[in-house]
């Protein structure tokens, strides 16, 4: 089986959720997010522009593939520049139905 990811972010959260394809990708900075087998651990840095007091929403989607069918996955991140809630991050479980709605926040 294999999968891969895209980064997208916004500053507006809705965009986000209703309109996820026109979203911008975030700029990987450090690792890659080339397509690899399922299960493989990875670890990305991103980078993306933002305006000073505003928080920043990331949304990490991934795609399985396997002989079957596509299964495809959000997670969603927030950055915040101020007064970070505690990290509160849960892995994302593959559906077909709808988004996950997994937070992280971070600083």
């Amino acid at each position: 089986q294999a999968m891969s990811q895209v980064v997208k972010y916004s500053e507006d959260y809705e965009q986000l959720l209703n309109n996820f394809e026109a979203a911008p990708e975030a700029t990987i900075v450090y690792g890659s997010l080339n397509e690899i087998q399922a299960g493989t651990a990875i670890a990305v840095y991103v980078s993306a522009p933002y305006t000073t007091g505003k928080n920043v929403y990331f949304v990490v989607e991934t795609t399985a593939t396997n002989s079957q069918k596509v299964l495809k996955s959000r997670s969603h991140v927030v950055w915040t520049e101020s007064n970070p809630p505690e990290n509160a991050f849960t892995p994302p479980v593959p559906t077909t139905e709808a988004p996950s709605t997994t937070t992280q926040d971070n600083n």
